[in-house]
């Protein structure tokens, strides 16, 4: 199977990552501001219990189908019996979960706004078994994935800049969600026939999946519980309003945490080929080049995202969002953490096949974010649950280096390179702190701090030679030779 380049992936990805910021900053705070907070707040509630369900239906398969296809793209028999294989496994499991779900609207929910939305729902689950967006990320076809998601993102920010208007509209904007991702899924696996081949599958062939699925899935319930479970305790504690600001605050602050998911989504593939291939030497390579690039960008955003987080929420939201203020800044700090995860996580551990390991560590960080979101939710709200998140993924990413040394030994991150991105951040972030407060017009002071931190961080990085900069100019150069 022909496998585009990293580059090439990258920039897919990256387009695919740039228009979903772009729609979340453009078309999400016209819904913030039609909707309100409170049903905001229930619309939330409801997708946590919705990423519940998909959480179980889906088995640990998005983790572990990506890397059985990376493993084995080039086999196109052994490829299709493990596609088909999990494909029935998500079907029996689907069948399950609408019974479940079925049952948990009629017997365990009170609010009738809430038992609606959560119908409206139930499609999403119905048709998730088909999405296997995990075979098209194995095979490194970004291309594919993005060119469908930008045709769904658009049709569904026309959708709510015509059809959303007031509160009233909030079941249509539930409409023009589920039509997105239902219609994405049903794209997946019409385009599913030009890679696999129907073929029978057998019982003995599908229980060998099973065993690594559960060990996977322990640690993918476990993250998720830590990300969904902020949101029912906080609207459970106290109430859908302060949900609503943790809503907005969750959604913009972690939106530059898509630049690491770009990185570890485009060499999740390709470092699972090269283990595939006994290349361990190449894998270390392209690992510890990969975890610098994610320190690179984390480290500036996270200090100007947390300078600007007033200005984002005023600019965005409005004054009736005020108290996402404080949780934005948390969510900052979470930017630079998530990105030290994932290194720890997908890049590291779970490519190695390290899924024990993994999942303890994250199922570790499950139980203590539970304990204390109940500290800190009834205290400060909000707020407790971000506090509660950080605490958790820091603990998570130090039992897996202690656990998994003989792999994080081999990492050389250059520690004079890094020291060079630290002192370029700060000075980024003195620039950001007084350029901020430049104008009484809100957006232009968002704009002018945007600007001008990431021209004072370019320069900071070029006067130190700083090495993937130099690398990258020293290739533009290049190019323009040609």
């Amino acid at each position: 199977m022909k496998v585009k380049s990293l580059k090439h992936n990258f920039i897919m990805f990256f387009l695919r990552n740039f228009f979903t910021l772009g729609f979340t900053i453009f078309i999400f705070p016209i819904v913030v501001k039609k909707l309100g907070p409170e049903n905001l707040g229930k619309i939330q509630y409801v997708e946590a219990i919705v990423a519940y369900f998909l959480l179980f239906i889906n088995l640990g398969i998005d983790t572990y189908g990506k890397r059985e296809v990376a493993l084995y793209r080039e086999d196109r028999e052994k490829l299709s019996s493990i596609v088909l294989e999990l494909i029935f496994i998500l079907l029996i499991t689907t069948i399950i979960g609408i019974i479940i779900y079925l049952i948990n609207i009629k017997y365990l929910m009170d609010d009738i706004i809430i038992k609606k939305i959560s119908m409206i729902y139930l499609l999403n689950i119905i048709f998730n078994f088909i999405g296997v967006e995990w075979f098209y990320i194995g095979i490194e076809n970004q291309e594919y994935i993005t060119k469908r998601n930008l045709f769904f993102k658009f049709l569904s920010a026309i959708s709510i800049l015509l059809f959303i208007n007031s509160k009233n509209d909030m079941y249509i904007y539930v409409f023009i969600v589920i039509f997105s991702l239902v219609g994405s899924n049903l794209l997946n696996i019409l385009n599913l026939k030009k890679y696999i081949v129907l073929k029978k599958i057998k019982i003995k062939d599908i229980s060998k999946h099973l065993k690594p699925l559960f060990v996977l899935f322990f640690s993918v319930l476990s993250a998720s519980i830590a990300h969904h479970l902020d949101s029912i305790m906080v609207k459970n504690i106290v109430g859908v309003k302060e949900l609503g600001y943790y809503s907005f605050a969750m959604k913009f602050g972690k939106i530059p945490i898509v630049l690491t998911t770009t990185i570890v989504a485009v060499l999740y593939p390709r470092l699972c080929n090269l283990l595939g291939q006994n290349k361990k030497k190449e894998y270390y390579q392209l690992a510890t080049i990969g975890i610098e690039i994610i320190l690179l960008f984390s480290t500036p955003i996270t200090i100007g995202m947390f300078l600007i987080s007033d200005i984002i929420v005023k600019v965005f939201a409005g004054t009736d969002f005020l108290n996402s203020i404080p949780v934005m800044k948390v969510f900052s700090i979470l930017i630079l953490v998530m990105g030290i995860a994932y290194s720890t996580g997908s890049i590291t551990l779970v490519a190695n096949k390290r899924d024990k390991v993994y999942s303890l560590s994250v199922v570790l960080g499950a139980l203590l974010n539970f304990i204390f979101n109940l500290l800190y939710i009834p205290k400060i709200g909000a707020l407790g649950a971000a506090i509660a998140t950080i605490i958790t993924e820091v603990i998570a990413i130090i039992v897996r280096i202690l656990f998994c040394m003989d792999i994080f030994k081999k990492i050389k991150i250059s520690i004079f390179n890094l020291v060079k991105i630290i002192i370029s951040s700060t000075f980024m972030g003195i620039v950001v702190y007084y350029i901020k407060n430049f104008s009484s017009n809100l957006t232009i002071n968002l704009i002018f701090s945007i600007i001008f931190g990431g021209i004072a961080y370019s320069i900071s990085l070029l006067l130190f030679k700083e090495k993937y900069i130099i690398n990258f100019l020293e290739k533009l150069k290049n190019k323009f030779k040609e």
